[in-house]
């Protein structure tokens, strides 16, 4: 099981994605917000956007921690 986080894809050129903070990148694409089918029980998504879950981790717990980064960029 994979999990898409909250960034579907970042520009990878402008300032914030220079300083590692591709979830304030002005020209990303969001899940779910600017790229349809994100929350579906089958999707796709660009690899460097897509997390691994281990094995035996419930899903409801695995749900919120693909939007942490965000949170946590947010906060900064």
């Amino acid at each position: 099981m994979v999990g898409i986080k909250a960034v579907w894809k970042a520009c990878g050129n402008c300032d914030e994605c220079n300083a590692g903070e591709d979830a304030l990148c002005g020209n990303g694409i969001s899940s779910g917000a600017h790229k349809n089918g994100t929350f579906q029980e089958y999707s796709i998504g660009p690899a460097s956007y897509v997390t691994p879950v281990p094995e035996g981790i419930d899903p409801l717990i695995a749900a919120p921690l693909m939007v942490m980064v965000l949170s946590h960029s947010l906060l900064i």
